[in-house]
């Protein structure tokens, strides 16, 4: 059978029966979001563990709860005590825990940051090398060229044009 989980949650806690130990530790997930418990207690060391101050304050403290006052009932041996949630220590717990998950989500995006600069620098780098290797073989065709034409496509800007005027004539004769 499926458990049933109310739409509200409590805030206060009364437990007013002996053994509250017991009580508490099966209410443990709802006391996750309450704020005081009242509970009977044995003041005494000579009744049952379960039922002692000692081991309800144990227990509570270690789910952020701390007592505030106890109260003697009618029986010397017995009292009620008082505990509030202390949530100064859950918030800086819970804002540490934040913290440190934030600290390791701005760390791996870092990491990706660099990842992705290094890549892109080897890109680059890769591509730089590729246009040297283009202009180191353009210049040794360039040479070759300069070789084979043995000077003349470097001088061919400085030969004088012949006039074309007695072959023009030569031309205009014949027609």
């Amino acid at each position: 059978m499926a458990e049933r989980v109310p739409s509200w949650q409590a805030d206060w806690f009364i437990v007013d029966c002996l053994p509250a130990l017991p009580v508490l530790q099966g209410a443990q997930h709802a006391l996750k979001h309450g704020s005081v418990i009242w509970a009977r207690v044995a003041l005494a060391d000579d009744l049952p563990e379960p039922a002692r101050l000692s081991a309800v304050q144990t227990w509570l403290t270690l789910h952020n709860y701390q007592l505030v006052t106890v109260v003697e009932g009618l029986h010397p041996s017995l009292g009620e005590a008082l505990f509030v949630r202390d949530w100064p220590a859950l918030l800086r717990s819970d804002l540490q825990e934040s913290v440190a998950t934030q600290h390791q989500q701005a760390k791996a995006h870092t990491q990706a940051i660099a990842q992705a600069l290094a890549q892109r620098d080897a890109e680059a780098q890769g591509k730089q090398e590729a246009i040297n290797q283009r202009d180191a073989l353009a210049a040794q065709h360039q040479q070759a060229a300069a070789a084979r034409d043995g000077g003349r496509s470097q001088g061919r800007g400085n030969i004088p044009a012949r006039p074309a005027g007695p072959r023009k004539s030569k031309i205009n004769s014949k027609q």
